[in-house]
């Protein structure tokens, strides 16, 4: 769901032509970190991505995932990780001024055998010499419904952490009725089982 708005974003700004409502909600500043990415520094310890939803929205079993593309522009090669639950205490506190009455904070990060693959990854990137040029990553956090899709705006959040210099906003208060069409939203937001 979410991720799919992300896969639009780097897709229009690759093909030079955006979507003014996603648009209005990326900081100017995170266009900049992920037109910079760079795959052989990020730390994948550290690598977490935490979304900010209505408390009726949950996501879903193995929904929240990150993406990454690296190689020659010809023949990039994608890197799929599924992310866990991050649940420890210490995980919420610099995410404190994200805080928002009626929302609810999700932290996931790298399962162990992922940080283990994605180190290697980087190395293998390293010993080749592989420019920041060469590498993409997106961050998809797919949702369930607890209920009845709650009136009015749905707004989201999802922020990323790539090392230890702390979390970027991706996309701030993003309304998903104003980037799914009301017809498809129950669908894309299913109820949890």
């Amino acid at each position: 769901m979410l991720g799919r708005v992300m896969v639009a974003l780097l897709a229009a700004l690759a093909a030079g032509c955006t979507n003014l409502t996603v648009l209005q909600h990326v900081p100017f500043t995170t266009m900049s970190r992920l037109a910079s990415f760079d795959l052989t520094k990020i730390d994948p310890t550290s690598l977490r991505v935490a979304a900010r939803l209505p408390e009726a929205l949950v996501p879903r079993s193995e929904g929240v995932k990150v993406t990454m593309r690296a190689g020659r522009e010809d023949e990039r090669t994608r890197y799929d990780f599924v992310l866990v639950e991050a649940v420890e205490a210490e995980e919420v506190g610099s995410l404190l001024g994200y805080r928002k009455a009626g929302y609810k904070l999700w932290i996931y990060r790298f399962a162990p055998a992922d940080v283990a693959r994605l180190t290697q990854l980087r190395a293998r990137l390293m010993a080749v010499g592989n420019s920041q040029s060469r590498a993409s990553i997106e961050a998809n956090v797919e949702a369930c419904r607890l209920g009845e899709l709650p009136s009015g705006a749905l707004l989201s959040t999802t922020l990323l952490r790539t090392d230890a210099t702390g979390y970027f906003v991706l996309f701030d208060d993003l309304d998903l009725r104003a980037v799914i069409p009301e017809a498809e939203l129950a669908a894309r937001v299913p109820p949890c089982k």
